[in-house]
């Protein structure tokens, strides 16, 4: 019973990774993240639009009751603002965006040369085997 409860913790790191391997990962992070972020740059490009939330307030006529009514002065009439949202969809400037993709392929490239550097060190630091 008792070695039962010291396996289950047991499994749980070893599901974690060797020390290399998270040396690896964290020194890799960076290129990963540039990586994802470029795509999305590339995506945007390619469809020259996205969706954003648009709001508009309007006034809405309502009883007096309404606990968020606001009285007109020296009326009997009561009004409520109200928001109402909506996706818009917006054009981008393509030269901005592409001036935005180059300025992030430079730092991938600056961020892969240090990532090899790292897993080098990682791989020397944490030997395998």
């Amino acid at each position: 019973m008792r070695y039962e409860l010291l396996i289950i913790p047991l499994a749980f790191l070893a599901a974690c990774g060797t020390p290399q391997e998270n040396c690896i990962s964290s020194a890799t992070l960076n290129v990963r993240l540039l990586t994802s972020e470029i795509e999305g740059q590339k995506q945007l490009i390619a469809q020259g639009s996205y969706w954003k939330d648009a709001e508009e307030e309007y006034t809405l006529g309502v009883s007096c009751d309404d606990p968020r009514a606001i009285k007109y002065t020296e009326s009997s009439l009561c009004y409520r603002r109200e928001v109402s949202v909506f996706p818009v969809q917006v054009r981008i400037n393509e030269a901005d965006e592409r001036a935005k993709l180059a300025a992030l392929q430079a730092k991938l490239l600056r961020a892969q040369t240090s990532a090899k550097e790292e897993v080098s060190r990682c791989q020397a630091y944490y030997p395998e085997g």
